[in-house]
């Protein structure tokens, strides 16, 4: 038996714009789902879960902290449940943009390939989810899927991502509080 979570919004905005309930939808579509996955699922009968994940939890995009924080909370979710679940295999795909399809409009494909980030041909992209399936092993829980200056941007970027599950968290923490008060 195998799961594969491909759930996630977008709703892009500077963060002086960007409204705690849209907040809220975008991480909570991706994070929470993944969540009650690792609740719920029975691992002794899986053989994988599959969690599609994106290079902007990794290394960020303009407009997209809480997208960022919400797939970066799977990853780590990912690496829990790998450490968790000896007989399955735990994969987290941080795919970068798709051309011609997926959740990057061409306008998001440009600017990105500006920042030296190549878009994931479909044929390529299903190729190397086949490849990864047939000869990726336990253990190898995070991989990351498409052409771009990775290197570069990891440690800036995941402080910053960090720091927006925290604020998340602690929000939840306040408004429960409140609403305890009232």
């Amino acid at each position: 038996d195998a799961v594969l979570h491909g759930a996630g919004i977008i709703e892009d905005s500077s963060i002086e714009k960007k409204s705690f309930l849209s907040f809220e939808r975008v991480f909570d579509t991706k994070a929470d789902s993944t969540s009650i996955l690792s609740r719920k699922l029975r691992p002794e009968q899986l053989k994988w879960i599959l969690l599609f994940s994106s290079i902007s939890g990794r290394f960020g995009n303009n407009g997209q902290y809480d997208y960022a924080a919400a797939n970066e909370t799977v990853n780590r979710l990912a690496w829990q449940m790998d450490s968790q679940w000896p007989k399955t295999r735990v994969l987290a795909i941080n795919w970068g943009p798709w051309s011609s399809s997926g959740m990057a409009s061409e306008g998001v494909q440009y600017l990105l390939q500006a920042q030296g980030i190549t878009p994931i041909d479909p044929a390529v992209g299903r190729q190397f989810f086949v490849d990864e399936m047939t000869y990726g092993s336990k253990g190898e829980v995070e991989i990351i899927a498409g052409k771009g200056p990775w290197e570069h941007k990891a440690d800036q970027v995941l402080s910053s991502v960090f720091e927006a599950s925290f604020l998340l968290l602690h929000v939840r923490e306040l408004t429960k509080i409140a609403e305890r008060s009232r």
